[in-house]
């Protein structure tokens, strides 16, 4: 009984200080460990950081608003990096990487360069100022836009709008005692003329009954303001 127990200690003290067997002793189990390998260099606001992205093997997905969904719903959802430019998932007028504060999501229509237009079904819409529009489609952080009905030289001048860029949106207002819109073809009209520096008293007395007579009036109005502008 004696010699088995001497066999049983030396087999154990052997194993012990083997290689092998001091891997597993100094070593602790083997477990599954969290892969901090992120999405985003930077994440605050508008992500779940802990969040892992099967599809891109990494952590951290952005919450994605639900206008830009094609689903749509009522609640931001979380959306994973390559599927951001999934037009199956994302609609491709939004831009994943404009960051809508007042929802705390990322989608926002795609902008111009200046950011005074939208992009809209292949086409960019002016963004106009607000109170202008008389049919909006959507409301925008600096205007409206409509996707629908579009203004017109005429419709702006009406309200003594025109369709000049005024800071971050569209449509410049013109006092109508002060200034003269004249429209063309297009949607910018093609002179506004300064009233107040023409000269009234070259002018008839009575008002033009002809189109002609009008037209050679404001003719006559466009160059003296030229001729006072230049004094």
């Amino acid at each position: 009984m004696k010699s088995y127990n001497k066999i049983f200690f030396i087999f154990c003290m052997t194993f012990l200080f083997t290689p092998i067997a001091s891997a597993f002793w100094w070593m602790p189990p083997t477990v599954c460990k969290m892969d901090t390998t992120k999405c985003y260099k930077v994440m605050g606001m508008g992500f779940d950081e802990e969040m892992w992205d099967s599809t891109s093997k990494c952590r951290g997905m952005k919450y994605v608003c639900p206008d830009a969904l094609v689903t749509g719903g009522d609640e931001p959802e979380l959306i994973g990096k390559r599927d951001l430019t999934n037009p199956k998932l994302v609609k491709h007028d939004y831009d994943t990487s404009l960051f809508d504060t007042s929802l705390e999501c990322f989608g926002m229509r795609k902008l111009s360069n200046d950011g005074t237009q939208v992009y809209y079904n292949g086409k960019y819409f002016n963004i106009w100022c607000d109170g202008i529009l008389s049919n909006v489609d959507e409301v925008l952080e600096n205007g409206e836009v409509s996707f629908t009905f579009q203004p017109t030289c005429e419709s702006l001048a009406k309200d003594n709008y025109a369709a000049i860029k005024n800071g971050n949106c569209y449509g410049k207002y013109y006092d109508s005692q002060k200034y003269a819109l004249e429209c063309g073809t297009g949607l910018i009209p093609t002179r506004i003329i300064s009233i107040n520096n023409a000269d009234y008293g070259s002018y008839p007395d009575h008002l033009p009954v002809t189109q002609n007579e009008a037209d050679k009036i404001f003719e006559m109005m466009y160059e003296n303001s030229l001729t006072q502008k230049g004094k």
